[in-house]
């Protein structure tokens, strides 16, 4: 018979979770990337052992991507968007609803969900407040003004 005590002592349900944690953290924060392992016949094991999930990922250490802008990007786009509409900064910020306004902050808002890896809530931060579903439509339209314009 099968003797557990002369065999490697199982990890406690706690040892688990903790390893579980640690290592979605690291794939959470890009430390390691995990992949699908291929699933295997399984191998008759005798009853009287506790069987483990078994783990259905493989590790493999990756490098942290580089950032896609420098730390200011979207400040060199805003100010691009100004000079191109020849509005004033305070204008593109400000609550202003007519046509040049809106086109510039629209394009101000495509140009920086594309070129810069900030979240749409951070985008209408840094435009004076608005709100994400805002900075998503100005985004759509913007779009549909470019399709609308390619023959």
């Amino acid at each position: 018979m099968f003797n557990l005590s002369t065999h490697a002592q199982l990890p406690t349900p706690e040892q688990r979770r903790q390893h579980s944690a640690a290592l979605a953290a690291k794939v959470r924060l890009g430390v390691i990337r995990a992949k699908p392992v291929a699933r295997q016949k399984a191998i008759p094991k005798p009853r009287d052992i506790l069987l483990v999930t078994p783990v259905l990922t493989t590790v493999e250490p990756c490098l942290p991507e580089p950032p896609l802008f420098k730390a200011g990007q979207w400040k060199v786009i805003i100010r691009d968007i100004c000079k191109k509409y020849e509005i004033h900064l305070a204008d593109l910020m400000s609550i202003r609803r007519d046509r040049a306004t809106v086109r510039a902050r629209h394009e101000a808002m495509f140009r920086m969900r594309v070129e810069t890896t900030m979240s749409m809530p951070e985008i209408g931060r840094r435009l004076g407040g608005r709100d994400h579903t805002t900075v998503l439509h100005g985004i759509k339209q913007h779009t549909k003004r470019m399709e609308a314009q390619q023959p």
